[in-house]
């Protein structure tokens, strides 16, 4: 029964340590201590099964200097006098309670004395034995006992074994409590937890904290009962209440430990940490889904009983309404249900030309005007917190936020754990949850930088740019709808604008040869930014209609910030007839890489993925140092863009666009004559000049704005925020302003397009890998 099964538990405990006592307090054969360096352990009492023993010294640190100092030197080995002895007690052991004896007997438990006291035992021999940790890493570590363990993840006894396998703590010198407290979990651990010992055990070959499999890991094992208690803090009972007071005592100690732990800190860096933080977040998402649905259909349900009582018109009315559209729906792309299927089938191809054409195009999933504004993505992820409590997936949510900010502020290199972020979510998660996770992360890493760019010292204005580099190569990928693909273009304009502009914390910190070279990175960036989330807003593909509204917002973006994101200029440039301002020096030694060693090198390392990135992981972007001519590029790249803008069906999205052009005629002159004034091949052999800036629409246009521009100022007054840029100044009259340039543009469309046909070209050539298309959902 139970109580011999706890009984006989709590046996094996007190022979493995009483038998180690025995083992390293007896006396050589001349009848004394073995060692006189050795403190005398002929006091120590014997050990009751499942308390506290904080007198242990060689089960706690003694047994395992052996393994620290195999890290150190092979030659000056200084073990304890009984150490082979005790090892083979405990391998003795080791060959009985093996890793699979463990897991039938925690499969086995149904309730928690029993299991806590498995599980005790068993980090034990974890902590005591390195022939049995070895073992217990081939059988799989703990992703066997995710089947047995969660069952209980409100017993605080199983909690505290746990934590004293993550957090490095001795498990005879933890106490045992009846409730977890944070306050106590914090004193605690404080004083046993980081055993230097235990930190140098796993940190050498056949540690646990391998990079094999994160489901292995004693973190994955936590993550799961977070998770499970979550479930059951939504049920208003004893339980429910118990499991969020566990929650929050043990998120609470775990945030106090990474602001006080540099080993902590290091583990949270690591997929062993990021993996299962990911996927317990996910999990919650589910649940706090199935919790709507749960809620909407009730409503639905309140909702028809209260339709019994229409009358008979509004009954026929209904039904004909509803018989339509199912007619419709039967010849359309069959949509999913509103259980939320995420992918739409192949559409058929049966029926008239018109008809196909009408219904060919649909709206597409994650759509700007589908947006939810009355929440923060943390809010509609895992709840509010006045409503869930820290113990919720908010209060691991703001652990996930401790570690982004750490990686920031603290040193080199954020950008690869940011990645690892954005890279772990669980295998079989909906784009629906990708999104929504990633929409957590975008939320935090913007609150992150806006903090960094106000107080930080340069490393971690660099990891900035990093996180931002991180976000364009995840955008590029394909992962992004429309809300994040806008939220990250306002990160890398936010960053680019904190760096350029005069008399912010950023433009003061650093000096000139860190801001020149900062700046390259992160205008680069938003270049790239701004150009991929144009491409995304646009139809990829026949049965996608594009985000017009993500179209219009990007558009406005760039044209209000074309002066910053045109403010670096490779060295080639000059040459090109540019009319920008020149950064002092030479401005193409802003791109050349500093030396490793140098005081620069960690700073432009941690500016950009490509940098830093693990050898398995490949970036989507070309790096500053790839492209050639940078600026002439995004010029192109942008002028390619803008093409199929002036196109667009919508009239504010045309004259947004040629806001754009305007600016670019103003700034960049030279480069704008180049690649408007071209040569077009004719088919008779012969060469005709298109002049589409002298003799064209798009010099009498620049001329128009001018003139429209100074007789607006003449005669009206101006009105509060009228003072714009000169990018984005004149979009409020732009009806006024361009309609001649439209009409030309209409009269002239042969002519404009094999002109754009040619800078569409030059673009592919100068950006590669720019203009491919978004993966769908399916991809």
């Amino acid at each position: 029964g139970p109580v011999a099964r706890v009984y006989l538990l709590r046996l094996l405990e007190e022979l493995v340590v009483d038998g180690v006592n025995e083992i390293v307090t007896a006396s050589d054969d001349n009848g004394s201590p073995a060692d006189g360096d050795v403190p005398a352990e002929s006091n120590v009492q014997p050990h009751a099964g499942g308390g506290t023993s904080s007198n242990q010294s060689y089960l706690a640190t003694s047994m395992l200097v052996r393994r620290r100092q195999q890290a150190m030197s092979a030659n000056d080995i200084t073990n304890h006098p009984k150490h082979n002895q005790a090892q083979a007690f405990l391998s003795a052991f080791a060959g009985i309670l093996t890793p699979v004896w463990f897991a039938c007997i925690l499969e086995g438990c149904r309730e928690e004395a029993s299991a806590s006291s498995v599980l005790r035992l068993m980090i034990l021999m974890l902590q005591s034995s390195p022939t049995f940790a070895h073992e217990f890493e081939k059988a799989g570590g703990f992703a066997p006992l995710v089947l047995s363990i969660p069952k209980f993840s409100t017993c605080p006894s199983i909690t505290m074994s746990m934590l004293s396998q993550l957090l490095h703590a001795p498990i005879l010198h933890l106490p045992c409590f009846a409730t977890l407290d944070a306050s106590q979990l914090c004193e605690v651990f404080d004083t046993e937890s980081d055993s230097t010992e235990l930190i140098m055990n796993e940190s050498i070959q056949g540690g646990l904290h391998t990079p094999s499999d994160p489901s292995c890991g004693i973190f994955a094992l936590l993550a799961e009962c977070l998770g499970r208690n979550i479930q059951l803090a939504s049920f208003k009972n004893e339980l429910g209440k118990k499991a969020l007071q566990t929650n929050e005592a043990v998120l609470q100690l775990l945030s106090h430990r990474h602001t006080f732990s540099s080993s902590f800190q290091e583990f949270c860096r690591t997929p062993d940490f990021l993996e299962p933080l990911a996927q317990a977040l996910c999990l919650v998402h589910d649940e706090k889904l199935q919790r709507m649905q749960q809620t909407r259909g009730n409503k639905h349900q309140q909702d028809q009983t209260k339709s019994h009582t229409h009358n008979a018109a509004d009954q026929v009315d209904n039904n004909r309404r509803q018989m339509t559209v199912k007619g419709i729906n039967d010849s359309m792309i069959s949509l999913g249900n509103d259980a939320g299927e995420d992918f739409m089938s192949w559409p058929s191809i049966e029926g008239n030309s018109d008809h196909r054409q009408a219904v060919v195009r649909m709206k597409r999933r994650g759509s700007l005007c589908d947006v939810v504004t009355d929440e923060t993505p943390t809010e509609r992820f895992v709840g509010k917190v006045d409503e869930e409590g820290e113990g919720s997936g908010v209060g691991m949510v703001q652990l996930l936020h401790l570690v982004l900010s750490h990686a920031v502020f603290k040193g080199p290199l954020a950008a690869p754990l940011v990645s690892a972020l954005f890279r772990s979510f669980p295998i079989h998660a909906s784009p629906n949850q990708v999104e929504a996770f990633h929409l957590v992360l975008i939320e935090h890493c913007r609150s992150v930088a806006e903090d960094a760019l106000q107080r930080g010292e340069p490393i971690a204005l660099a990891n900035c740019i990093g996180v931002t580099s991180v976000l364009l190569d995840r955008l590029m990928a394909g992962f992004f709808t429309s809300e994040p693909v806008l939220e990250a273009v306002k990160i890398a304009i936010s960053t680019l604008d904190c760096l350029t502009a005069t008399g912010t914390y950023a433009s003061r910190t650093l000096g000139n040869a860190d801001q020149n070279m900062l700046i390259a990175d992160i205008a680069h960036l938003s270049r790239l930014m701004c150009l991929t989330a144009l491409q995304r807003s646009r139809p990829m593909g026949p049965y996608d209609e594009g985000d017009d509204d993500l179209k219009l917002a990007v558009l406005d973006a760039i044209g209000r910030n074309l002066r910053q994101l045109l403010l670096i200029r490779a060295s080639v440039a000059g040459s090109s007839g540019g009319q920008g301002r020149r950064q002092g020096g030479s401005v193409g030694s802003v791109f050349t890489p500093p030396a490793p060693g140098s005081r620069f090198y960690p700073l432009w390392q941690s500016a950009s993925l490509a940098r830093c990135c693990p050898p398995s992981v490949s970036c989507t972007y070309p790096d500053l140092a790839a492209v050639e001519e940078p600026d002439r590029a995004f010029v192109v790249a942008l002028m390619a863009e803008i093409h199929i803008m002036l196109m667009d069906k919508r009239r504010d999205i045309r004259e947004q666009a040629v806001v754009i052009v305007v600016s670019l005629l103003q700034q960049r002159r030279g480069f704008m004559s180049e690649l408007l004034i071209t040569d077009i091949p004719r088919g008779d052999n012969r060469v005709e000049t298109v002049d589409l800036m002298n003799r064209g629409g798009f010099g009498a246009l620049l001329v128009a704005h001018e003139a429209a521009t100074i007789a607006e100022n003449i005669s009206t007054v101006p009105r509060r925020g009228s003072s714009r840029s000169s990018g984005s100044g004149g979009m409020s009259v732009g009806k006024l302003k361009y309609v001649s340039f439209f009409e030309w543009l209409e009269r002239n469309q042969a002519q404009v397009a094999a002109v754009f046909h040619g800078i569409h070209i030059q673009a592919s050539r100068m950006l590669p890998g720019v203009d491919v298309g978004a993966a769908s959902p399916e991809e």
